[in-house]
């Protein structure tokens, strides 16, 4: 094997070394793209900035193709194949050998580029932003989502049969592992694990292809389970490829619809937004209102924004409180960014738990803020004490500030460059933190923050006094979501009350919600009742029933049970799922439980029936029909496009179709007649004679 993996390195190296150097000067221009034209980027994105996300998805995935093509299709021709299958070797140790030449090619051609951005990010003076090592995941899971590409590129050139059959689904099968990879809702190990993965299955496949000439009843038990998952995989990615073109024609029940807002005079409007056309507005009592101010231009210069100051107060009910993540794909997710000092970039890294301040021009650093206060010119800082959480909003306002859940609200003043408490509580828990936002003179002005206590909802300014004390007037237990807004002119406030999130939201949805103004001085002036709004567009779409429908009983009923074991083990990070499931959304998890086992019940028969009448035993069929059973509409696509097909012809004595690789018709129990003699016979057949 050794010869092989030399062989092919010798052959295919000046392929890695292009490959290489493209990817990588694509990779520093994405990373220098704001430079140039694409100042709306924040400087502190660097690797999880999308243009450079952009090319190491995509370039990764290119080069594994191009290097897998690059490999093995030059050899499809019918003398080079002929002669590399003649060696004196087995065809599994020809196939190793070119696998781990082309892997290590591949991890040539992606890696270095990578480290020499990961370098030239950490490398002072480049970027006015820190170094936060959480970065590097992305581009780690697309390199190995690229080694996918790569072996799928070897299955599809091994692999015998129609490009439009399973050969063309084990590439979307890597296609898929980069739709799970782009997918913020999981973790990035779970993200790098799942792309090995799949790299070990189209590995698996590809290698049983080389050992069979496209059946699968004679491959290796791993390579003919690999088949399945990489082919079952391809016709999901294909489904996810289609949902673009099905959403173009479904109705968008989901965009459409009414919401209530307050104008900056102090009105609670119900606005109605319909297709193609301007939204309408009406007063509670269902009268219309025309003010152009709302329907032409920036309306939302004369709508209040309403501050979100906690998701539940009081008992959460088993709830945990929610982080801010946003994914590990998300910049947001490692560096918060705040433009409050001129000429100066200061970051809050959430994983330190520290402040760090660069100089904009010369892209320098400035120092750190941590527990001790500020350090200057120093990279790190003894992180913030245990509790303090920062409040999401603090970079996007010109009030940054944090708090200490239950004991302190600070002020962080990046000028003075200190920490300074602003607000004790030592009788309340502290729910939420959240800065104030309103329009005036077409300016943005941020100067007041809302803080949730039990009792009440308490305004404070950048120094500590409190501009305004809002006592709550709802049942707290079961309206705990508050939002506050305030006037542009700041004598008249406004608390939204929303179900808490530990109701059912289906509950939730045919609860109605209520709105308050009261005075600086925490008079209540009005009280209004919002009624429940209909979700838009009713219930499901056609759309949308179908394709619940047609999910994969193995995957959905092993995601239930996951999360139900885990919760029972202790899982905080499940609890909640667990908790959704299986309480809230109970009646919905039933209902879509029964209605895919039914679907998949429907085609597993059909499996049944089709094999065999296609001759299939009565084993074959029905553990083709469990199959099916198992992963529904995918699973019948797969059946059509792995399983074994026999070639029927008319059987000479009941003429009925028997398959031509059977000794004896499966109807008559007949062998195959002699052949008639033609006259052409080498040996004529003499009867033996005692």
């Amino acid at each position: 094997m050794k010869a092989m993996i030399w062989k092919e390195l010798r052959e295919n190296f000046k392929w890695a070394v292009l490959a290489m150097l493209g990817l990588g000067m694509a990779e520093i221009y994405a990373l220098n793209q704001r430079q140039f034209f694409n100042y709306y980027v924040q400087e502190s994105e660097t690797l999880c900035k999308a243009s450079f996300l952009m090319a190491t998805t995509f370039g990764c995935a290119l080069v594994g193709l191009i290097l897998g093509f690059v490999q093995i299709l030059p050899e499809q021709r019918r003398d080079q194949w002929a002669a590399l299958l003649h060696r004196p070797v087995p065809r599994g140790v020809i196939f190793r050998g070119k696998a781990a030449a082309g892997f290590l090619l591949y991890l040539f051609a992606t890696i270095p580029p990578y480290l020499a951005c990961v370098w030239y990010v950490d490398t002072p003076g480049h970027f006015a932003a820190p170094f936060v090592p959480g970065m590097v995941a992305p581009g780690v899971a697309d390199i190995c989502a690229g080694a996918a590409y790569y072996f799928a590129a070897l299955f599809v050139g091994l692999r015998r049969g129609p490009w439009f059959g399973s050969r063309i689904f084990g590439l979307l099968a890597a296609v898929y592992v980069s739709f799970f990879v782009t997918d913020n809702y999981q973790p990035a190990y779970v993200s790098v694990e799942a792309s090995l993965i799949m790299a070990l299955a189209l590995f698996a496949a590809a290698w049983g292809a080389m050992l069979s000439n496209g059946l699968l009843r004679v491959q290796p038990w791993l390579s003919r389970a690999a088949l399945l998952a990489v082919v079952f995989y391809g016709v999901c990615a294909a489904g996810e490829l289609m949902n673009p073109i099905l959403n173009s024609v479904a109705p968008l029940n989901w965009y459409y619809g009414s919401e209530y807002i307050v104008d900056i005079d102090g009105r609670p409007l119900k606005e109605v937004n319909n297709k193609d056309v301007p939204p309408t507005f009406f007063d509670l009592a269902g009268n219309p209102v025309q003010d152009e101010r709302l329907t032409k231009g920036n309306s939302y210069r004369y709508r209040l924004g309403f501050a979100g100051a906690s998701s539940y107060i009081g008992d959460p009910h088993g709830m945990h409180r929610g982080g801010y993540s946003e994914g590990y794909r998300a910049a947001s997710t490692y560096i918060w960014q705040s433009q409050e000092v001129p000429s100066e970039s200061w970051y809050y890294l959430p994983g330190e738990r520290i402040f760090t301040g660069f100089k904009t021009q010369s892209r320098t650093l400035i120092g750190t803020i941590g527990r001790d206060g500020f350090q200057p010119g120093a990279p790190s800082a003894p992180p913030l004490n245990d509790g303090i959480t920062v409040s999401p909003d603090w970079y996007a306002s010109n009030l940054p500030l944090f708090e200490q859940i239950g004991q302190t609200v600070c002020h962080l003043d990046l000028d003075e460059r200190k920490i300074t408490p602003v607000l004790s509580s030592s009788d309340s828990k502290i729910f939420g933190v959240s800065g104030l936002e309103s329009y005036q003179n077409d300016e943005t002005i941020s100067d007041l923050a809302a803080v949730a206590l039990l009792p009440e909802i308490r305004i404070i300014d950048k120094t500590g006094n409190v501009f305004a004390t809002l006592p709550y007037h709802q049942d707290m237990d079961h309206y705990g979501r508050v939002s506050v807004a305030v006037k542009p002119t700041k004598d008249r406030f406004f608390l939204r009350y929303s179900p808490s999130r530990w109701i059912n939201y289906w509950e939730a949805q045919k609860m109605p919600q209520y709105l308050e103004e009261m005075d600086a001085h925490g008079t209540l002036l009005n009280t209004y009742t919002l009624p429940p709004i209909p979700q838009p567009g009713g219930p499901e779409t056609w759309y949308e029933y179908i394709y619940t429908n047609l999910q994969t009983p193995a995957l959905y009923f092993g995601e239930l049970a996951y999360v139900k074991i885990g919760d029972l083990l202790g899982s905080e990070r499940l609890a909640g799922e667990a908790k959704d499931m299986f309480e809230r959304s109970w009646n919905r998890t039933k209902d879509v439980a029964i209605r895919i086992t039914l679907t998949s019940l429907v085609f597993s028969i059909i499996t049944l029936v089709w094999a065999r009448r296609l001759l299939f035993s009565w084993e074959r069929a029905l553990a083709w029909a469990a199959f099916v059973l198992a992963f529904n509409l995918a699973g019948l696509i797969t059946f059509r496009l792995v399983a074994d097909w026999p070639v029927l012809v008319k059987c000479p004595s009941c003429g009925r179709k028997r398959p031509i690789e059977e000794n004896l018709c499966p109807h008559c129990a007949t062998g195959w007649p002699a052949r008639k003699p033609e006259g052409t016979e080498i040996v004529d057949s003499v009867a033996l004679t005692p």
